[in-house]
């Protein structure tokens, strides 16, 4: 009888997590960057919450605060988050304002980690740069934009991990989230 060779533990892929990762933070942390290729390291899905809300109204972001409202626009995020944290786990980004919620950062640390990827206004307001046509509470003003970053810094704080993306790269901040998530036994 030819057995083949055992595998190696180091010739397996990391075990994909039984939770959920669920990355929020103020626009600009990088959610929507470092969350794909989250996923594809620990061979998860990725959901951008944004994207889904678009895809399923079939309208921009900026377009459904203009049409409906930010109230409305809250309500179809919660409708989105609540299934995409009801199938198989994923790491899943969030909007800037989708955390605010008390209700939606239970839900999130009911099925998994809530990270805070937290950036200052001003490395916000830098990465966002071209793209701020295309954010609805984006405010160029840098009074405003400080202001709208410390009337939610108390809900981005009330995460499971907390990584300051200020002074890392892209890689910086995914290696600073993998070490976050093996401290916490997620990996």
């Amino acid at each position: 009888m030819n057995l083949a060779p055992a595998i190696e533990a180091e010739d397996c892929a990391p075990a994909m997590p039984s939770s959920f990762i669920v990355l929020s933070g103020f626009m600009g942390a990088g959610k929507s960057t470092v969350g794909p290729r989250l996923a594809d390291a620990l061979g998860m899905t990725f959901v951008d919450l944004d994207a889904e809300i678009v895809r399923r109204a079939g309208r921009s972001i900026a377009e459904l605060f203009l049409t409906e409202g930010e109230a409305a626009f809250r309500g179809r995020e919660s409708e989105a988050l609540s299934d995409a944290l009801s199938g198989a786990p994923a790491v899943v980004a969030v909007g800037g304002g989708a955390m605010l919620a008390p209700a939606h950062r239970a839900l999130a640390r009911s099925r998994g980690v809530l990270v805070s990827l937290s950036v200052s206004p001003t490395v916000s307001a830098q990465r966002i740069g071209a793209d701020a046509a295309l954010r609805p509470n984006f405010d160029a003003d840098t009074g405003a934009l400080a202001a709208r970053h410390a009337a939610r810094a108390s809900a981005y704080a009330d995460a499971d991990v907390i990584i300051d993306t200020d002074t890392l790269d892209s890689e910086g901040v995914l290696a600073a989230l993998r070490t976050a998530l093996a401290d916490r036994g997620v990996l």
